[in-house]
């Protein structure tokens, strides 16, 4: 027993690093197994579509009013990161856009290969760069590091679909970086980098719940500033006009979420309304559309209720956590690449690994090693992470209201 408690005792950083790089690569050993043998969730078919498509919409004179191709519902500064890597494959985005080819078939060209190899690495580079600065690391801990982040189950799937998710992921964590910086150009930088990554994909407003939390109301409103600018500006650019556009943009987004939500790879709270409906047809889906909708505005409530709660809270991990899935949980389409943001909290985890108490720290491990399971995001199924988004989202909103009940109970206290 005595040495078991000695074991138990000494998981610590190193230890963390270690052990969650071997047990990444062994996942991902298994996973690529699974991609290659089940044909039926083989994520290697249409790879790459969304950046093909996305190099579409580049490429088109207007990508919302589906003219002469699928409709977007990206803003159109998201296209604005992606437009170097269109100039590359212009003429198999043009073909596509003719209908000579699908955009499964452009993804396969081989410029188009190289396009999308370039914008992965790209932002896996300046993730790992960020990582590597905020944790410090040398020798083997760094190794381990960037082997971690490199295999990471999000990423996994961030390969697969080369999504503009992986530049909104760069933007939130650039924010976090330097949202709380001394020096007052880096807040203000902070604040444009969170506006860019909502004009790339709307959700991440729900980040702005920091701002609540702090009490900086100018902030909130500086980034609700730039974001305007950012999302509704560049409307006016395409034919049609600035209102013409951005009614097309709505009618696509509405569409847009009336289809793929009860993929097993979508982890939004929606979804798990669907997929319950999926098991019980009985339930008539109106009933579903409505509860999923009080539910989302009901997180959203709450979220908005906890970050009053935690003005004085020196949980800040909690915080995080709670931000995110707020952010994940609330969109229809939240696909399994949407978790690469959380590799913020990830990152904060690492940071102050030994700071936790040992059962907290395997706790921790334990529910990390499931979430980024390299398995679950090869085969396009991630209802375990769904769930244990819920589970944590619960527990921390707990959790905040216990440290502001003692916290008002020690104020009480010290006031007699």
């Amino acid at each position: 027993m005595k040495t078991a408690n000695l074991k138990f005792n000494e998981l610590n950083q190193e230890k963390f690093l270690k052990w969650f790089f071997i047990l990444s690569v062994f996942f991902m050993a298994i996973a690529v197994v699974l991609m290659c043998t089940l044909a039926n969730h083989l994520i290697t078919w249409n790879i790459w579509s969304d950046f093909a498509e996305v190099m579409c919409y580049c490429i088109e004179k207007n990508p919302y009013d589906g003219s002469s191709y699928p409709t977007s519902i990206y803003p159109p500064i998201a296209f604005l990161f992606l437009y170097p890597f269109a100039l590359m494959c212009k003429g198999e985005a043009q073909r596509c856009i003719a209908g000579e080819i699908t955009h499964y078939e452009m993804a396969k060209q081989p410029i188009c290969v190289v396009a999308q190899i370039l914008y992965i690495a790209i932002n896996m580079a300046i993730i790992v760069y960020i990582s590597a600065k905020l944790t410090k690391f040398k020798g083997k801990k760094l190794f381990y590091l960037i082997a971690i982040i490199l295999l990471w189950g999000p990423c996994l799937y961030c390969y697969h679909r080369a999504n503009t998710i992986m530049t909104t992921a760069v933007f939130v964590m650039l924010f976090f970086v330097f949202y709380k910086s001394e020096k007052r150009w880096q807040c203000e930088l902070s604040l444009l980098f969170l506006a860019f990554a909502i004009s790339i994909k709307i959700y991440p407003v729900l980040i702005a719940l920091v701002f609540i939390k702090d009490r900086r109301w100018l902030d909130l409103f500086k980034t609700a500033i730039y974001t305007m600018l950012l999302v509704f500006v560049p409307f006016a650019f395409y034919s049609g006009g600035f209102i013409y556009n951005i009614k097309c943009l709505l009618k696509n987004f509405t569409v847009a979420n009336n289809s793929l939500i009860t993929g097993g790879s979508n982890v939004s709270l929606s979804s798990l309304l669907y997929k319950i409906q999926l098991i019980m047809p009985f339930i008539p889906l109106k009933v579903v559309e409505i509860a999923s909708l009080v539910l989302k505005i009901a997180l959203i409530c709450c979220s908005v209720v906890v970050m009053f709660f935690a003005k004085n809270s020196k949980k800040d991990f909690n915080i995080l956590w709670i931000v995110l899935i707020t952010y994940i949980l609330s969109a229809d389409i939240s696909i399994g690449y949407i978790l690469v943001v959380t590799i913020v909290p990830f990152i904060y985890f690492i940071i102050n690994f030994d700071k936790f108490s040992v059962k907290a720290r395997w706790i921790y491990s334990l529910i990390y090693v499931l979430m980024y399971c390299q398995i679950f995001y090869g085969v396009k199924n991630n209802v375990p992470q769904q769930i244990l988004l819920i589970a944590l989202y619960v527990y921390y909103v707990v959790d905040i209201f216990k440290e502001f009940r003692r916290n008002r109970q020690e104020q009480k206290r010290v006031n007699q």
